[in-house]
């Protein structure tokens, strides 16, 4: 999941939309897409601010979460027990 775009880039959006530019020029002069500035017109007529939500399920649910246990780092699977499996448990995993 991306990061969601910086607060001085959306106080710009604000600011060029107060300035009555149309959604579509203040795209353009901005670089970013028509959603972002309409989301962002809409977010701080709600809101009254700028800031990002929360992005994600936070962990709680999901395909590799309590539905079928496997992989959850809650509930999943168990910890090792033997001496060799616990020296190979703190490896660090491979990254291609």
């Amino acid at each position: 999941m991306g990061k969601p775009h910086p607060v001085a880039l959306r106080a710009r959006v604000v600011v060029c939309m107060e300035d009555r530019h149309a959604h579509r020029a203040a795209a353009a002069l901005l670089r970013v897409s028509v959603k972002f500035v309409n989301d962002m017109v809409v977010l701080k007529r709600e809101t009254g601010g700028l800031e990002p939500g929360l992005q994600g399920n936070g962990g709680e649910h999901g395909k590799s979460g309590a539905v079928c246990g496997a992989g959850s780092r809650r509930g999943g699977l168990p910890r090792p027990t033997s001496r060799w499996m616990t020296s190979c448990w703190k490896l660090p995993r491979c990254t291609r």
